[in-house]
């Protein structure tokens, strides 16, 4: 019977998280150092442009909502490209913006998939904070993507979505690339093991953004001494119709 109060989906996650997480979070943590220096490594030529990181860029939220938005101002005035983790729907919920450019590491819509993907795709991630809750979507397909996105991305700004990308920005991304993180989600709203490596690894991002003056606050306190530059700015909105009352 599911723990009450859970979907049938996420009581299992909740189980496995409480039997594997603690042994997820050693793995993840001591294999960033490894991953950092095969990124770094890399020596990418190209265009200075704007990358956007999010889970699932076809899907249906708010944070899906505004990084389109923000996608689609930045366009006009810069090369932009959203880097989809997965990709599930054939057609996006909200249509993507038409002067940007949109990939998926992980694109699950046709049911062709080759045989390492397979295989890496059905792996746990290591790169991907364990107690993010994006972790169930990523694998370690998905994870050599990263890897392979960081190591070939040319001077420019990534702009990542989600706590875990954050980290994944603050430690893995090459010092040619600025970091831009958001927060979407108050910092007393994280579980307490990802709490503490935001607290250990967001003062090595350029930039974070947070949503409401509390958050200013709360992050203040977490970026304290960092020389990370901290702001607040609002979701981003197209500009609407009417009057204002």
């Amino acid at each position: 019977m599911a723990t009450p109060g859970l979907t049938t989906g996420q009581a299992p996650e909740r189980l496995r998280r409480r039997l594997l997480g603690p042994v997820a979070t050693v793995l993840h943590r001591g294999l960033m150092p490894i991953a950092a220096r095969f990124v770094r490594r890399g020596d990418a030529q190209g265009q200075p442009h704007v990358t956007l990181l999010l889970e699932h860029a076809y899907g249906m939220g708010g944070t899906i909502r505004t990084t389109l938005n923000l996608a689609a101002h930045l366009g006009r005035r810069h090369d932009v490209e959203i880097v989809s983790l997965v990709r599930r729907r054939r057609e996006a919920f909200f249509g993507l913006p038409g002067d940007v450019r949109v990939v998926a590491l992980d694109d699950r819509k046709e049911g062709r998939r080759g045989l390492l993907e397979r295989l890496l795709g059905a792996l746990p991630s290591v790169l991907v904070h364990p107690y993010d809750y994006a972790y169930p979507r990523a694998s370690l397909w998905t994870d050599l993507q990263l890897l392979r996105l960081l190591r070939s991305m040319p001077r420019g700004v990534l702009v990542t979505t989600r706590p875990g990308f954050n980290l994944l920005a603050a430690r893995l991304a090459p010092d040619r690339v600025v970091t831009v993180g958001q927060e979407h989600m108050n910092f007393h709203a994280h579980r307490r093991p990802l709490a503490r490596d935001i607290a250990r690894h967001y003062g090595e991002l350029d930039a974070l953004t947070v949503l409401t003056r509390d958050d200013l606050r709360d992050y203040g306190e977490v970026l304290r001494g960092a020389d990370t530059h901290l702001e607040q700015i609002p979701n981003a909105l197209p500009e609407l119709a009417g009057a204002v009352l």
